[in-house]
């Protein structure tokens, strides 16, 4: 029996927890971290009021129509998969009368090539070295 491929970033992002817009946008707090610039707050304080949604784990969308749709080929790079895997994130978002700016917390997951196989090393594993 042959091993069903998945994504190399199948499960990428597992799900997105977020604070509703409107008044209870105002409650959120962020705490960035000091003396930094960096977007990422180290804190958020959401208060219990809050509407929270939680988004469903998505996968990369196919990018390589000539690649086995089964195939890790068939998804692209970490890059391809990430930015495909975002974009869907986004949509939902926006369904929702949402955006990025609204997610309080993502889960980063990194798929299995196989159910019987472990998934191969990154892509961005040999370029961090």
């Amino acid at each position: 029996m042959k091993p069903r491929a998945i994504p190399t970033l199948g499960a990428l992002f597992a799900s997105a927890l977020m604070a509703s817009l409107g008044a209870v946008h105002a409650d959120v707090i962020r705490y960035p971290i000091p003396n930094s610039t960096f977007p990422i707050a180290q804190a958020v304080q959401v208060p219990g009021n809050a509407t929270t949604y939680y988004v469903s784990g998505q996968v990369p969308p196919v990018v390589s129509k000539e690649a086995d749709p089964s195939s890790p080929q068939a998804f692209g790079d970490t890059k391809t998969q990430t930015v495909g895997v975002l974009n869907k994130i986004k949509a939902i978002l926006e369904g929702l009368g949402l955006g990025m700016a609204d997610v309080v917390k993502m889960i980063c997951r990194h798929g299995l090539l196989s159910a019987s196989h472990r998934s191969p090393i990154p892509d961005f594993w040999s370029k961090s070295k």
